[in-house]
């Protein structure tokens, strides 16, 4: 979810987090865009208990803990990026850089067909950014002909 939430500030509290505020962070740090690493900040949300799950809910959702019992949280993903902008690009690409076709450039490509590309494949809540068009959903070096085409007038998507 870029740009949503952190998973520190919705269902995952990190104890540590709240030990080590304010101070250096105690262990390696992978290098990032900027290279601006602070201090470590805790949550300032607080977390308690909800459902007979005993679900850790922060109390940014005031009422998400009434459903509590209802809800998936999955705690055990990892990626290979530090940044949302380099973990997007492999979300659509499979490639952590931008400028590598998306993956409705590639089912285009190999459908061969004048089907809906990289327009119709986007991940659900993008914003139709014309900035991120090009890094998430464009064609890369395939063929022009597998750039998206919009879905009302059946033109090609303009890559500005």
């Amino acid at each position: 979810m870029d740009g949503g939430p952190s998973q520190v500030d919705t269902f995952d509290p990190k104890p540590l987090l709240e030990k080590y505020h304010g101070k250096p962070f105690p262990a390696k740090v992978e290098p990032t865009q900027f290279n601006a690493v602070g201090n470590t900040l805790a949550s300032p949300w607080k977390f308690h208990p909800r459902g007979k799950s005993g679900l850790p809910v922060s109390d940014l959702f005031p009422h998400v803990g009434g459903c509590a019992d209802d809800l998936a949280v999955i705690r055990s993903m990892v990626a290979n990026f530090s940044e949302h902008t380099n973990a997007n690009y492999f979300l659509h690409s499979g490639h952590g850089q931008q400028g590598r076709p998306s993956t409705g450039a590639w089912v285009t490509y190999g459908l061969g067909q004048r089907v809906p590309g990289p327009a119709g494949v986007r991940g659900a809540g993008q914003r139709d950014d014309p900035t991120r068009r090009i890094d998430c959903f464009g064609s890369g070096f395939l063929p022009p002909r597998t750039r998206g085409r919009c879905s009302s007038t059946g033109r090609t998507r303009s890559p500005t």
